[in-house]
């Protein structure tokens, strides 16, 4: 008999989480999903269910409150006795100058792409440690230079590859690997309504959900991977 596959993943509602968890549930395993919207996650459930997943749980929760994260991690615990793959999708993706920006605009950027993943680690990585499994932590191109409206979201992706190096060192004697996924411009919501990028030159959420796949289940040893648009995805005009 084979043993089951199971895997976490957050910010599985939208975007390159919810297109890995499709990329996983194809591959047959057992999900957990965590997101914001209930609505949404339950549909990215039934999907998955119909893509191959012998088992989908869900937890809608807010990520950037304390409360909510014990919450959902709970039960993920309660679902799962072992954990082999975290991947850490969920972000909010916030442009403006810094003199634009308020003291609540960079809190809760950090709260949900930096203290919700960290969190979230250090709470499930016992459940991980059984399996020797693997924790990807998806941050962004913009964690390697800043650019002028990037003062918000650049650097909470900068300290998540940071975090993630440390982790690295953290699993290492636990034969855990800490992958850290970072994509250059995808076609999501984050850029809905946005003239500045061309989608039909952006990564697809999908080519990142394949990478991920290929990097938390690859025997070789993949730390961290920088993922470009084959073209120029910032519009002309």
């Amino acid at each position: 008999m084979s043993e089951v596959k199971t895997a976490v993943i957050t910010g599985a509602s939208s975007g390159i989480g919810r297109a890995t968890a499709l990329r996983f549930a194809k591959e047959g395993y057992v999900l957990f999903l965590l997101g914001g919207s209930e609505k949404s996650l339950s549909s990215a459930a039934e999907e998955c269910r119909s893509s191959g997943s012998p088992g989908v749980e869900l937890a809608a929760i807010n990520l950037s409150g304390a409360d909510d994260l014990k919450d959902g991690c709970s039960r993920v615990k309660a679902f799962f006795s072992k954990i082999g793959v975290l991947v850490n999708c969920a972000g909010q993706f916030t442009e403006m100058p810094v003199k634009e920006a308020t003291y609540q605009d960079f809190l809760e950027e950090a709260l949900i792409n930096l203290i919700a993943p960290q969190a979230i680690c250090a709470d499930l990585l016992p459940l991980i440690i059984p399996d020797r499994g693997c924790i990807v932590n998806v941050s962004s191109i913009a964690a390697l230079k800043g650019y002028y409206t990037g003062g918000i979201y650049a650097p909470t992706k900068a300290a998540l590859t940071n975090f993630s190096q440390c982790l690295r060192l953290n699993c290492e004697p636990q034969g855990i690997s800490v992958v850290t996924v970072m994509p250059g411009v995808t076609n999501t919501r984050m850029h809905e309504g946005s003239d500045k990028y061309d989608s039909s030159k952006m990564l697809q959420p999908e080519e990142v959900a394949k990478q991920i796949y290929e990097a938390a289940t690859s025997e070789g040893c993949v730390s961290e991977l920088v993922l470009h648009p084959r073209k120029n995805a910032r519009s002309l005009n």
